[in-house]
């Protein structure tokens, strides 16, 4: 069977510019109908030309494909801490990465292609060199106390090793890959095929580790159409309201699972 990363090598090998769309979803009927109603959304743009373009507009709700997409983050085949969430944000600090920041924009293609040779933040939203991007503040903010906790009982309270660690075991992967300040696609961009991909891996490989209790998995986002069976401590679900702030902190369901599996397996 198919890997997600070898999914996402067909990308990888066709897609050297934008707009930055899977082979597969191009041939999409409704991402054609959806690009073709929104022809501005196949021009290129690069950090300032985003800012001098109309799409500089917190207002904006569709989909940035001059952005490189981001089905995963973190090591999918060493990892045994799985997120799920809907898709990732936007923010002017994207654009500024990608076009402006060499460093970043390879730690993105090195997630994408899976090679972490001399990679030390395989999970790279966990990289304090990074910390300018709104990714990082918003991971590690969630991370906190399970990072806190790490450090304490692991590292001798050093916070870097154990930011180190946590990045080690944790991927956070997006249902839908590609990116949006709010997110608009509706029911036909969650069945993209690139989304059905991810499912189709999710159900596979970190559920059936966590049905054998060598994985957790957090449904932060979208639990229905992600459709896994909630088990206790390892699949959690989150309902309506724990998603709308996806609160990974120990007291938490989420984060209390994923600390007490990081306990268990240390």
């Amino acid at each position: 069977m198919q890997s997600l990363a070898g999914y996402w090598s067909d990308f990888l090998d066709n897609c050297r510019q934008p707009p930055y769309i899977h082979p597969k979803d191009v041939d999409d009927e409704w991402l054609k109908d959806y690009l073709e109603g929104n022809q501005n959304l196949r021009d290129p743009l690069s950090f300032n030309a985003f800012l001098e373009s109309p799409r500089f507009d917190p207002k904006d709700e569709l989909f940035h494909f001059s952005l490189l997409p981001v089905p995963y983050a973190g090591d999918l085949e060493k990892a045994d801490v799985f997120i799920l969430l809907l898709n990732p944000s936007l923010a002017p600090s994207d654009y500024y990465g990608e076009y402006e920041h060499q460093a970043f924009r390879r730690a993105l293609q090195q997630s994408l292609e899976q090679d972490f040779r001399d990679v030390e933040y395989p999970f790279l939203y966990l990289n304090p060199l990074f910390c300018w991007h709104h990714a990082y503040r918003w991971w590690e903010a969630k991370l906190r106390d399970i990072v806190q906790a790490v450090a304490e009982e692991q590292h001798r309270g050093s916070y870097l090793a154990a930011l180190k660690a946590v990045s080690r075991r944790v991927v956070a992967i997006d249902l839908v890959p590609y990116h949006s300040a709010h997110f608009s696609g509706g029911s036909r961009m969650i069945n993209l095929p690139s989304a059905e991909a991810a499912r189709d891996w999710v159900h596979r490989c970190p559920a059936v580790r966590a049905k054998e209790g060598e994985a957790v998995i957090v449904v932060a986002r979208q639990c229905r159409v992600w459709g896994l069976e909630e088990i206790e401590d390892r699949i959690v679900c989150y309902n309506k309201s724990e998603a709308r702030a996806a609160h990974l902190t120990s007291n938490s369901r989420g984060g209390e699972a994923i600390l007490k599996h990081l306990r268990s397996k240390s």
